[in-house]
């Protein structure tokens, strides 16, 4: 590997190298592209291994949406890396006991992005996936982040903007969720079940916009043993949308589903 000093985006530089992307680059507009930036860290004294495709904005000239998106994707990642390496100092009186060869913790970070244009609002949606090994644990960890920014605005959206105020709308989630989960989801706890599908908040954190509805992620053990992974459902805008602000993005989805395409 051709070995380049990184040290203007991501910050927490130790031994950092190029590595090959597998994530393709997304044209948006306006000579914007979207581009995985492609970095693998390790450090034999410290027993890690970094391999991390970070999504991008690129192009002649960013505007200041596009420079606050690339700084709010930075400020993520390097969180990540840098409560990853703290987790290894906690963990390092335990691990110098163990086998040389299963002393390595590694990092895994990708992401799948949906670009699609709403009326005249441009939407990134983000899911950063993270694959967390610590050295002795039985298997990887897995979590995910989402990013869900209105590029026209320069404004990232929470869940609550898509939605008339005291609507509903968590419930309809939480309703529909539950039904399409008991299609995939056969051996359950139904505790463990009930309250990782309520209708709060906290549940439907991981989310995100597809030009024909939103996408809910669940986190391993949230719903289901870790063997079901991070169930996903898709939820129809038509569900919802007697709920969703005249204002929001998805409502030109509903209006005009043939003009809301993904790029």
């Amino acid at each position: 590997m051709k070995k380049f000093i990184l040290c203007s985006a991501l910050i927490l530089c130790y031994g950092t190298s190029a590595f090959a992307k597998s994530t393709p680059t997304m044209d948006i507009s306006n000579g914007l592209s979207l581009m995985a930036e492609a970095t693998h860290m390790a450090s034999d004294n410290s027993h890690y291994k970094m391999d991390i495709e970070s999504p991008l904005l690129s192009g002649n000239a960013l505007n200041s949406a596009a420079q606050l998106y690339n700084q709010s994707i930075n400020k993520i990642i390097n969180t990540t890396i840098t409560d990853f390496k703290t987790k290894i100092v906690e963990n390092s009186a335990y691990v110098k006991n163990l086998p040389q060869s299963v002393q390595e913790n590694t990092l895994f970070i990708d992401y799948s992005a949906t670009v699609f244009k709403a009326g005249n609002q441009q939407i990134i949606s983000l899911r950063i996936n993270n694959e967390f090994y610590y050295a002795g644990s039985a298997h990887p960890s897995h979590q995910i982040q989402v990013f869900n920014y209105d590029l026209s605005s320069g404004k990232e959206l929470a869940m609550s903007d898509l939605f008339k105020p005291k609507s509903s709308y968590l419930d309809k989630i939480s309703d529909y969720a539950r039904r399409d989960l008991l299609t995939k989801i056969k051996n359950e706890d139904k505790n463990e079940f009930d309250k990782g599908t309520a209708p709060i908040a906290d549940n439907y954190l991981n989310w995100n916009l597809k030009p024909n509805g939103i996408l809910i992620t669940f986190n391993e053990y949230q719903v289901a043993a870790y063997v079901f992974g991070q169930p996903e459902v898709l939820v129809p805008y038509t569900m919802l949308e007697d709920d969703i602000a005249p204002n929001a993005p998805i409502a030109f989805c509903i209006k005009t589903p043939s003009e809301c395409a993904s790029n």
